[in-house]
């Protein structure tokens, strides 16, 4: 292949815009390259690619400093679950129309019975559990069982000629202040006794808290 063709092809592969090939006693003459054109417009963007593949999980950090402890708080209140009494009459025949005055004290450490009233007053809330032994002499003897004034129970024993003994008992639901208290029917029923050797008795304690 001649020389200039060669030369002319390798300026149209490197993209030279040839103006003007003029072949002098076998020399070559060549023009300068031509205006390089306007830029195209940009492309449109093309579509996102996928989501690479998740990374692997990082090092367990190292484990923190303990935190300090908090202070302590104020000591709670302990209520006491017990209650209970155990009373007895110190004298025989006491009056009909109020609560029976037991004054010989066998237990009352929560102090829920009063001596003075005859009442036994609920310091909590709950289910209670009263019982009472009577011992019968020479009269025939009622007694009732009241809650707050209302009767909760009758007991009642005829005279036999001979000292006998009665009891009752019951289960009263209470709320905290509620009174319970024993009381004579009226004077024709009164009975009642006690000496060294026979004890008429009033008993009663929590069985479970209700609040």
């Amino acid at each position: 292949m001649p020389f200039a063709a060669v030369v002319l092809l390798a300026l149209v592969l490197t993209g030279c815009c040839v103006q003007e090939v003029l072949l002098v006693d076998d020399g070559l003459k060549v023009c300068n390259a031509g205006i390089p054109g306007i830029p195209g417009s940009p492309g449109m963007h093309g579509p996102a690619g996928r989501d690479g593949r998740d990374g692997n999980p990082g090092h367990h950090g190292e484990i923190g400093q303990s935190g300090r402890s908090g202070e302590a708080g104020p000591p709670g209140q302990m209520k006491s679950a017990i209650v209970a009494f155990h009373v007895g009459l110190s004298s025989s025949k006491p009056p009909s129309g109020s609560p029976i005055k037991f004054t010989k004290i066998f237990y009352n450490d929560q102090q829920a019975y009063s001596v003075a009233t005859g009442e036994f007053t609920a310091p909590r809330s709950g289910l209670y559990f009263f019982t009472y032994q009577l011992t019968v002499v020479s009269v025939n003897v009622k007694v009732t069982l009241r809650k707050n004034g209302e009767v909760a129970q009758y007991t009642q024993c005829d005279d036999l000629g001979k000292t006998i003994q009665a009891s009752g008992a019951a289960v009263i639901s209470l709320l905290k202040s509620d009174r319970v208290w024993l009381q004579v029917y009226d004077d024709s029923y009164n009975g009642l006794y006690t000496d060294s050797n026979d004890d008429t008795t009033f008993t009663g304690f929590l069985l479970y808290l209700l609040e």
